[in-house]
């Protein structure tokens, strides 16, 4: 298994990513709004979205 560094989202730069959507993939949007999410029906949306996507949740982003 490859070893990945794992970069999670303070909550300053999640935001400074959904201030620019545009600029970033799909994956890094949800991973932002699953960081600044405190609903835990859409944090369980968003898992779903990252598993349909093929993106393991528990990995956030790769730095």
């Amino acid at each position: 298994m490859k070893s990945r560094t794992i970069q999670y989202f303070k909550e300053e730069k999640a935001r400074k990513i959904l201030q620019h959507p545009m600029e970033a993939d799909l994956k890094t949007l949800l991973a932002a709004t699953m960081k600044l999410s405190h609903n835990r029906i859409v944090k369980r949306d968003i898992e779903h979205t990252l598993r349909a996507l093929d993106f393991p949740v528990r990995h956030r982003l790769s730095a």
